[in-house]
């Protein structure tokens, strides 16, 4: 089939492009719009189209009309208007062209389709009569003509005139069947065209529909024309307010939009419709009718509630992540970021970031933090993680992973970065390596003390007999002397080495005590403990077994250590390792800070009297102090103020833990350059 050829008039250059493009999808020839009617005139004439689609107003001196009249001057071409606005003296003037059709703009591609298509065949029709009306004329003429010279050959024209009378029947029969097609195209449209006829008083005097809109709210043209308040009862209860204020904005001259509410189908259905208002106004500017077009969007509503539903979804997910969470696009800017993140980087709402750089949003700066330097498209295929430093509290450790997200070509075109906090893990982390230090170093003590033990144990037994020894031989030195009064030993009178022989003796079996006392102290304190490892004990004891561990390291940094322990003091049901290792944790903490040539450090337990039937053990010293900052921050894993390789952060730490699960509590008081005050208070067991 040839294909037709379809010339557009336009004078607006996006609406002349839309629709070139949809005639151009449903197949017809569509040569290069123009936008006058002077030039629409020269078009028709040199290409010939078998279509003119043209606007009824356009830009310069010949509007549509009177370009569709120079046309049809010269030629039969087919007109079909276009129109913004049903302006009566316009459509007045239009039908003097014979249009074959009306579009009311906004065009949507099934109207034109269906409007081009009875338009074209609509002309093929009336081509094909005039045609046969021409030859059924020349036929008249013909048989006249014969009737006068040949009478002879009136049968034959008769029946060659019935011949002609059944072409014309045909025609008309085939031109019927092509208004009973448009009417079934029509009725097939979802979207459809209505009157609304006013009163003087303004009250509606009548409404028209077309025949697509029973398919929209399943009532027939005639139900509405039987009741002209069909149209407004169909409303939604809720939104006849909303109609009644748009049909009255528009009727008193405003450039409405097209309104979107929901109608009830007559099966009982609610619907979605887009109305469309057109007002025309007579000659005193008084509304007499109003045109509306009628779109069913059903459909695309539900598009949107689900696209809303699905959003509300994944926004419900990503905030209900714990972890900090931005979408980065490929420059970098901020596309989203949940709940988390806001509250990490201390916003008080999303737009604060969302659009800008995060380097700009986030940290102040001027250039992309350090790293973030290559370009993103050579980042192509990478995702990757790392820890860090927390971004806003460099206490903090994080661990940030960069997911890239790709298009359908694989390109990277937007990234996902999470950060999460695991500071508490790398706390458990370093726990455990610290605790499997302690069970290696457990072994090697066990070891050493067994080691150590038997030359000790060697000093310890063999240390009386010495003395049983010096005792059965001195009585008889002393006879000597007595007959020898000068005599001297190692420079020095007898006397004297006689009394220091006792000492020496008294400071090797003191000193071997100490070793097996010490040595079984670094056992006992390395021994691994149970869960809940609870018993009644003796305060002091505890804590002198602790004070003995570490005193030599104390003595090391410190010129004085002092101790202050009662001997009555109240039962504690508790964990004596766990109180040994306070105690030692505090000591040698207290001995890092001396930072005087008469550094002191005071151990003292307040017990006696205590109304709160608490136990005070308190740690002192005279060493550098602490601000405000730093007594913060004490407690925190791996928090130090000592140079690096120097302690790992922890004690602290762990004492405030072991503190807690003992249900007690610590206590600080510290001034920079006087020193610190460490209370730890536990509860005393009634007697």
């Amino acid at each position: 089939m040839e294909q037709k050829t379809i010339l557009i008039v336009e004078d607006d250059g996006i609406l002349a492009v839309h629709l070139r493009n949809m005639l151009s999808g449903l197949g017809y020839g569509v040569p290069e719009p123009v936008a006058t009617g002077e030039a629409a005139i020269a078009a028709v004439a040199a290409k010939r189209p078998d279509l003119v689609l043209m606007d009824i107003q356009l830009a310069g001196m010949m509007d549509g009309i009177a370009a569709a009249s120079g046309i049809r001057s010269t030629t039969d071409v087919p007109i079909v208007f276009l129109t913004g606005y049903s302006q009566d003296p316009l459509l007045q003037r239009a039908k003097t062209t014979v249009p074959y059709g009306y579009l009311l703009k906004p065009v949507s591609q099934r109207e034109l389709a269906a409007t081009i298509e009875t338009a074209l065949y609509r002309h093929t029709l009336d081509r094909q009569l005039k045609e046969h009306k021409d030859a059924l004329q020349k036929a008249h003429d013909e048989l006249e003509l014969r009737v006068q010279e040949r009478t002879a050959d009136l049968l034959s024209a008769n029946e060659s005139l019935r011949g002609e009378m059944e072409k014309r029947r045909r025609i008309e029969d085939n031109l019927r069947e092509s208004e009973e097609r448009y009417r079934r195209i029509t009725e097939g449209l979802t979207d459809y065209l209505y009157t609304v006829h006013i009163q003087d008083d303004g009250k509606t005097m009548r409404t028209t529909h077309s025949p697509a809109c029973e398919a929209v709210t399943g009532y027939t043209p005639e139900e509405y024309t039987a009741d002209p308040h069909l149209w407004m009862r169909m409303v939604v209860a809720e939104d006849r307010d909303q109609v009644a204020e748009h049909i009255q904005r528009t009727l008193a001259g405003e450039k409405t939009p097209s309104l979107e509410h929901r109608i009830i189908h007559k099966d009982g259905q609610i619907r979605w419709v887009s109305n469309k208002l057109i007002p025309q106004f007579d000659f005193r500017g008084i509304p007499v009718t109003y045109d509306g077009v009628i779109k069913d969007i059903t459909e695309r509503k539900r598009a949107e509630e689900q696209l809303f539903n699905s959003k509300a979804t994944l926004s419900m997910a990503i905030n209900g992540i714990s972890d900090p969470l931005i979408m980065l696009d490929a420059r970098l800017r901020i596309k989203r970021l949940n709940r988390a993140a806001k509250k990490y980087f201390g916003l008080t709402s999303n737009q604060e970031a969302v659009g800008k750089l995060c380097f700009e949003a986030f940290r102040g700066r001027l250039r992309p933090c350090e790293g973030c330097e290559r370009p993103f498209s050579d980042m192509r295929g990478y995702s990757g993680s790392y820890e860090r430093k927390g971004a806003m509290d460099p206490d903090r450790i994080e661990h940030v992973v960069v997911d890239l997200v790709k298009n359908k070509s694989g390109t990277p075109e937007a990234s996902i970065v999470r950060i999460t906090d695991i500071t508490q893990a790398r706390m458990m982390d370093r726990q455990l390596v610290q605790s499997e230090k302690l069970a290696s170093l457990g072994l090697l003590i066990a070891g050493i003390a067994h080691e150590i033990n038997n030359p000790n144990n060697f000093i310890y037994f063999n240390a009386p007999i010495l003395r049983s020894y010096l005792q059965f031989l001195l009585p008889i030195v002393d006879e000597y002397v007595s007959d020898h009064p000068g005599l001297r030993a190692f420079g020095r009178p007898y006397s004297v080495f006689r009394e220091d022989c006792f000492k020496l003796l008294d400071n090797i079996e003191h000193g071997s005590t100490r070793i097996d006392q010490i040595v079984g102290n670094l056992r006992e304190f390395v021994r691994e403990r149970g869960k809940g490892e609870k018993r009644r004990i003796d305060l002091k004891q505890v804590v002198e077994k602790g004070i003995s561990i570490c005193l030599g390291r104390i003595k090391k940094t410190v010129k004085t250590f002092e101790s202050n322990i009662p001997d009555e003091l109240p039962t504690l049901f508790t964990d004596p390792l766990a109180v040994e290792q306070i105690v030692v944790n505090l000591l040698i903490n207290a001995a890092h800070a001396a930072d005087k040539a008469d550094s002191w450090v005071k151990l003292t337990i307040i017990g006696q009297n205590n109304p709160a039937e608490e136990v005070i053990v308190e740690v002192s010293d005279n060493g550098c102090g602490m601000d405000t900052e730093t007594q913060r921050k004490i407690f925190d894993p791996f928090f130090t103020t000592k140079a690096v390789g120097v302690g790992t952060g922890l004690g602290l730490s762990i004492s405030h833990r072991l503190i807690s699960e003992l249900g007690g509590r610590i206590e600080v008081r510290s001034e920079v350059g006087k020193g610190s005050i460490f209370r730890v208070i536990l509860k005393s067991t009634p007697s």
